[in-house]
């Protein structure tokens, strides 16, 4: 996308690659989630129109690191600030900062990155950190509709071995449909379910990660994989007892290798 004004033409960073740059750091196991050092910076032939911006953008809370002279003689402006984004919202900073840009007819705004709030660290990987990837599948089972939601970011969680225990979670739902599928009501009700066990789980402090869920023929079932059985398994019944949100089975199953993931992966 060109942005024109001033006699000066620019090239706007486009959304696919704000949305690249995030994807690539959650790869390598950086919870984008979180605030961090956001780094940004302007060009220009001379040093008085990035002195000008400088001031503005000292007035939005930037904080500015300095303005130095590269070897081909072309001047730069870095501000940082200490913030939090995901890519829409940085999308949209980048749009201001070109008009900021254009309004002092400067050679460019160059762009981002993204460091530790303590410049004096690198940014912390989390390998446990896993993102999230989900995908809803629709598929044709024996004559009725098969419904899948998984993450597809654990195909690359490396802690597979620990987390071998999963929580299966099973609801049994009113058929409303020739597909033997649940009323929109009764699936929030089943969705509303998940978000209190995980919750509650996380409230014990028992971690845990959300894989997949499916519907189909009058059964609904997700999946929590934990490391933690004995915990979970004590956690769960008292909840059992006490939850009204929706009548609900569970087992606990050790399946180191994922198997019930790798399956659900397959369904096409």
């Amino acid at each position: 996308m060109l942005f024109s004004c001033n006699n000066r033409v620019y090239t706007e960073i486009p959304l696919k690659q704000v949305e690249d740059f995030y994807a690539n750091m959650k790869e390598k196991g950086v919870n984008t989630d979180t605030t961090m050092l956001y780094g940004y910076f302007f060009t220009n032939e001379t040093k008085k129109p990035l002195e000008a911006a400088a001031e503005e953008l000292k007035k939005k809370n930037f904080q500015f690191v300095k303005i130095y002279q590269s070897d081909d003689n072309i001047y730069w402006l870095h501000v940082e600030r200490k913030e939090k984004h995901n890519s829409n919202s940085l999308y949209v900073l980048n749009k201001e900062l070109y008009n900021l840009a254009s309004r002092y007819n400067l050679q460019s705004y160059d762009g981002y990155d993204v460091g530790n709030v303590d410049p004096a660290k690198a940014i912390e990987t989390d390998s446990y950190f896993v993102p999230e990837d989900f995908s809803a599948r629709d598929v044709v089972k024996d004559g009725y509709l098969y419904l899948l939601v998984i993450n597809n970011a654990f195909d690359k969680f490396s802690h597979k071995e620990e987390f071998c225990y999963f929580i299966k979670i099973n609801c049994n739902y009113d058929i409303v449909d020739e597909h033997k599928l649940p009323s929109d009501s009764e699936l929030i009700k089943m969705d509303n379910l998940d978000h209190a066990i995980e919750g509650m789980l996380n409230a014990q402090n028992i971690k845990n990660y959300y894989v997949f869920r499916n519907v189909y023929k009058g059964d609904r079932n997700c999946f929590i994989a934990i490391n933690n059985k004995e915990a979970a398994d004590k956690a769960l019944k008292n909840f059992q007892q006490t939850s009204k949100i929706f009548a609900f089975n569970y087992e606990i199953i050790k399946d180191e290798k994922w198997t019930n993931y790798e399956l659900a992966k397959k369904i096409q």
